[in-house]
């Protein structure tokens, strides 16, 4: 096979069938292509494959793009398969400017000499990607070649439709995707031909219809096989690179990370953890979507099916007053009412006492809310945040209570080290309150887990076992 790569300045000796395409692992379609020109040896010509180097996607992002298959795994399929010809055509920002006309005249027709030319459906070439499969067949008679157009299968670049759905506009996904929008609108018109049917309604921006629902459905299914597949060869390889996308709450993202990370990297220091902080529905929706892994929260009102649900742990919920909070609103018993609370606080005695809490709808605030309520106790809440950090060192201040889930007590003997005698902060059990918080970790059915992720599995279970020690060992 001869290789043609590094130079515009070529020349083929006779005449040729030519496929036009990126040849990124070998789909389908791509084996369609070459069928076609491979066929086109038994009239005498010679087949040839014509390829970008770099990919559009490296030269116009900047950035490099991880191919699924390697320059030196393409050259070798390609020779065992029969190819005469490789054209590895180089990609600069001034070759990519040819007007798509010199392209088919220049290096289609006189370079290649091709009495045949393969493209798929989604073909762009020349300046700003404007040559398409129309223009291709438009001037096939004037140089002299027969087309064929081998239609994508469905699925394929489902990429671009999950981006389309996302972003909600063909500019905004063709700049992310690094496509000019002329080929993403080509690409949407092309697929919607093959359905038959409307996947987006245009205005004011891009919304699914029902079939589009349906597609995407089907497509992030396709995309979740697809990375579970790569994770188990990578899985059979060696184990020793991939990445984990985990997703935690603000609050127990600055709490529990630090120390997971670095327990995580000393097992598995070729793994990229990707963590992603935000509220637990959100982290769920991410997780269904396939943009998440894992996920560590707590339960919300919906419980989504296709979820599996992990129970790793169950926190209770304690009391948090300063000393000096403590002298200030029980000075006829202080210091010795500490004992007694540490005992169980009751909490109709702090009544007049002021409270930071969490936002309502978090679940430590959902804890104390329905407690307050079945035992007819109003508390004085002056501040709410939904960082639980945040809401410790108000009452580090002096400024109210609060509240904690057991995750956080380090936090607060952390922080008490820092504390002067007289204002330090005190935990008490809250007496009478029995429901607990569990924690899971909520990955999705079915989903492949690779072995450095079932070990980040087991290190947070490892980890979330200190945090349901007895109170005076989680202080310690």
């Amino acid at each position: 096979m001869q290789i043609i790569s590094g130079t515009t300045d070529f020349l083929l000796q006779g005449a040729s069938a030519v496929a036009i395409g990126k040849f990124d692992g070998m789909h389908r379609g791509h084996k369609a292509l070459l069928s076609e020109i491979l066929e086109a040896k038994k009239r005498g010509l010679q087949a040839v494959v014509f390829t970008f180097d770099p990919p559009p996607a490296v030269l116009f992002s900047g950035k490099a793009v991880k191919g699924l298959t390697t320059r030196e795994e393409k050259r070798r399929l390609f020779r065992q398969i029969g190819i005469d010809v490789l054209i590895e055509f180089p990609l600069t920002f001034q070759t990519a400017a040819i007007s798509p006309e010199d392209f088919l005249r220049v290096i289609v027709q006189e370079q290649i000499r091709a009495k045949l030319v393969a493209a798929g459906t989604d073909l762009s070439f020349g300046d700003r990607g404007l040559g398409d499969c129309k223009l291709l067949k438009a001037r096939a008679e004037a140089y002299g070649y027969e087309v064929k157009i081998i239609d994508k299968v469905l699925v394929q670049n489902y990429e671009y439709f999950l981006m389309l759905a996302e972003t909600k506009n063909i500019s905004k996904a063709a700049e992310k995707l690094y496509v000019s929008h002329q080929c993403l609108s080509r690409y949407l018109k092309n697929l919607e031909d093959e359905c038959g049917l409307m996947l987006f309604q245009r205005k004011p921006t891009l919304e699914l219809t029902y079939a589009g629902t349906v597609l995407a459905d089907s497509m992030r299914e396709i995309q979740r096989i697809e990375q579970d597949t790569r994770r188990k060869l990578t899985d059979l390889k060696d184990g020793s690179t991939g990445e984990v996308r985990l997703g935690v709450t603000e609050g127990r993202l600055r709490i529990f990370l630090p120390g997971l990370i670095k327990a995580y990297q000393e097992m598995f220091p070729g793994v990229m953890l990707r963590a992603v902080s935000a509220p637990t529905k959100e982290l769920l929706e991410l997780l269904v979507d396939n943009k998440l892994d894992l996920v560590l929260g707590s339960p919300t009102d919906r419980v989504i099916h296709n979820l599996e649900y992990l129970t790793i742990m169950e926190e209770d919920l304690y009391l948090v007053v300063s000393d000096s909070l403590l002298q200030q609103y029980f000075p006829d018993s202080y210091p010795e009412c500490k004992e007694k609370f540490f005992k169980g606080a009751d909490i109709r005695l702090f009544q007049n006492v002021p409270f930071c809490a969490a936002t309502k709808g978090y679940n430590s605030r959902s804890i104390i809310d329905e407690f307050l309520q079945t035992t007819n106790t109003t508390i004085r809440i002056i501040y709410e945040a939904n960082q639980p950090d945040l809401l410790h060192l108000m009452t580090a201040h002096d400024y109210a209570a609060s509240f904690s889930l057991s995750m956080y007590l380090p936090h607060i003997h952390s922080l008490n080290q820092s504390l002067a005698e007289g204002h330090k902060l005190n935990v008490f059990p809250i007496k009478g309150l029995s429901r607990k918080n569990p924690i899971f970790l909520i990955y999705r059915k079915g989903t492949y887990l690779p072995n450095y992720t079932k070990a980040l599995i087991g290190l947070i279970q490892r980890q979330c076992t200190a945090y349901q020690e007895p109170l005076d060992q989680l202080l310690w």
